[in-house]
């Protein structure tokens, strides 16, 4: 499975880099929005997994110019804080961190 993952946290990005290697993945990694558009538009990857607050441009941004460019592969988003939409009532509730297990490299 080929892998692009765009996140701007170097750390973490080894991390998750490392882990997905370790179950044979293929992973390319981009560091900021523009990088990870790049490289969407122009690689053939099986799942994206992009995080939200990048540099450059947002992965919402870099998600929605993906799309527009008829890039159809699924997308995995990394979040910090989640929200969860009910979009028959426009209702927008979040969820504390403290609700949400974290990433850890320890």
């Amino acid at each position: 499975m080929r892998v692009l993952l765009v996140e701007d946290d170097k750390p973490l990005a080894e991390f998750v880099r490392k882990g997905l290697k370790e179950n044979g993945c293929a992973v390319d990694v981009a560091h900021d929005g523009d990088d990870g558009e790049a490289l969407a538009r122009t690689e053939a990857y099986d799942v994206i997994v992009l995080d939200i607050m990048l540099p450059r441009q947002s992965g919402f941004e870099v998600l929605r110019s993906i799309r527009a460019a008829g890039v159809s592969v699924p997308v995995l988003l990394l979040l910090q804080v989640l929200v969860v939409t009910t979009p028959a009532v426009g209702m927008v509730e979040p969820i504390p961190l403290s609700d949400v297990q974290k990433f850890h490299g320890d």
